[in-house]
């Protein structure tokens, strides 16, 4: 998630968060053949705001979570620096940039951690799902199927890949 999108006030990522909700869901039903796109534009706009009426709240205390504890001297370029660091790229030279970076990497890590075994859970039910309407119903729900599949992967991996991370910006990376 880019850094304006982290400062981004909870109503407006609850706002773009249900838009891609509403497209995404009026679009698979018109994909499937089920429905016409305009035929469920009305559903899936109810659902679109119930979900984003959800998510972004979720998603704001997501991101006061990840961003409690950076460092009180960092300006906002610096925290800007720090999480595409945290991301990718050289180890930073500057001292504050190399914290915010740590920090962020050691929230995610935590975050990632700790819902792991819930993600797992929820991804492999809905893999599960979606494969069996895709047996019944249509070969299109294989593509919802791949869909949660690539996030079980992304849940397995992401822990090791933060260490990693972390392991390059302390300066402790194993040989």
């Amino acid at each position: 998630m880019s850094w304006r999108w982290q400062q981004a006030p909870w109503w407006v990522l609850g706002i773009v968060q249900g838009l891609l909700f509403t497209l995404i869901f009026a679009a698979g039903s018109a994909i499937t053949g089920h429905e016409t796109f305009t035929s469920t534009l009305p559903f899936a706009l109810i659902a679109g705001v119930v979900f984003g009426a959800l998510m972004g709240p979720a998603s704001a205390r997501m991101r006061q979570r990840l961003l409690a504890g950076l460092p009180a001297q960092a300006s906002p370029e610096q925290q800007r620096a720090g999480a595409r660091a945290a991301r990718r790229g050289p180890v930073p030279t500057d001292p504050v940039i190399q914290q915010v970076a740590v920090h962020l990497v050691q929230r995610r890590q935590q975050e990632a951690r700790r819902g792991r075994v819930r993600q797992l859970l929820t991804f492999g039910v809905f893999t599960v799902v979606y494969l069996g309407l895709a047996l019944v119903w249509s070969r299109w729900w294989l593509l919802a199927a791949a869909f949660f599949s690539f996030f079980i992967v992304l849940a397995w991996v992401e822990p090791a890949r933060l260490q990693h991370r972390l392991e390059q910006l302390t300066g402790q990376e194993r040989p």
